[in-house]
């Protein structure tokens, strides 16, 4: 695709968002409405119809934004194959993700780390109603889009409660610095959403993460063996309370963290300012 393109009569793209390793993310507008959106591009060869994991992940993530609207995830506006590729056409969300907010600003003030922590609850609790977990909750899959709303991305790795955390290879997926420790030996449900946000809440309060090492061996290790250890501290005064917190949402063991959302939201949301309404619909019925 290119400049000057109309994706599948509908979208005209008007420029290049950013490139990935799956694919390319396409600026456009909507012909019928003139609404901004993004357009995901699934690169060639990676085609809707094939059984690559980018493929699968692709699937997922159309499923997922088809079947569960709130005002913390992006808006599918569309999907389908275009002269070949496999593509998404979202709403345009405009901001920066949380990796880039964290290297120019962390640590943040308290009160802005729980709003941030608290809107992102708010929508994954709607996703877990639905019967999904995320599975790779990062930094860099949350937006803190302009005016500081907060919107949840990239669902390629959801999968429905209960079904195995294994791919077909026996492999755990998701980002180790953000994974709970049962995850990474297949196991696990919301609470592993949960130490995943935790440990975002940690690093948006501390300009880094709890646990780190210098190769991906030193991180598996750290966190398959870290069970009983003590939250490291964040290197400034935090409210008792607020502390409390985030220690629960890191525990190492799934029965010691918070048993979902909702617990979680009410312990943070105190140490929030005022925030937006839910605005969210109820879920349709899960994937």
């Amino acid at each position: 695709m290119k400049v000057g393109d109309r994706v599948a009569d509908r979208y005209t793209i008007v420029g290049v968002l950013g490139k990935g390793a799956f694919g390319t993310v396409f600026a456009a507008t909507a012909d019928a409405t003139g609404e901004r959106a993004a357009i995901k591009v699934l690169r060639e060869g990676l085609g809707a119809d094939g059984d690559t994991q980018a493929s699968r992940r692709f699937r997922r993530e159309a499923q997922v934004l088809a079947r569960v609207r709130h005002r913390g995830l992006v808006r599918l506006l569309g999907a389908g194959e275009w002269r070949g590729q496999s593509f998404l056409a979202m709403e345009l969300v405009t901001g920066d993700p949380l990796d880039r907010v964290i290297a120019a600003r962390a640590p943040l003030p308290p009160a802005e780390a729980a709003s941030i922590v608290c809107q992102a609850l708010e929508a994954l609790g709607f996703v877990h109603a639905a019967g999904i977990l995320h599975r790779d909750l990062k930094p860099a899959n949350l937006m803190l889009a302009d005016g500081g709303t907060v919107r949840l991305l990239d669902f390629g790795m959801a999968k429905l409660l209960g079904a195995s955390l294994l791919t077909c290879s026996g492999q755990a997926l998701g980002t180790v610095t953000y994974m709970a420790p049962e995850s990474l030996k297949g196991e696990g449900g919301i609470p592993a959403d949960i130490y995943s946000l935790g440990v975002i809440l940690y690093e948006l309060l501390a300009a880094r993460p709890p646990f780190t090492g210098r190769t991906l061996s030193e991180l598996v290790f750290a966190s398959l063996m870290r069970s009983g250890k003590a939250l490291p501290d964040v290197g400034r005064p935090l409210a008792p309370a607020l502390w409390e917190t985030v220690r629960r949402a890191c525990a190492s063991a799934p029965e010691d963290r918070f048993p979902d959302c909702e617990a979680f939201l009410a312990a943070l949301r105190p140490h929030a300012p005022a925030l937006p309404s839910s605005g969210g619909d109820v879920p349709d019925a899960c994937v």
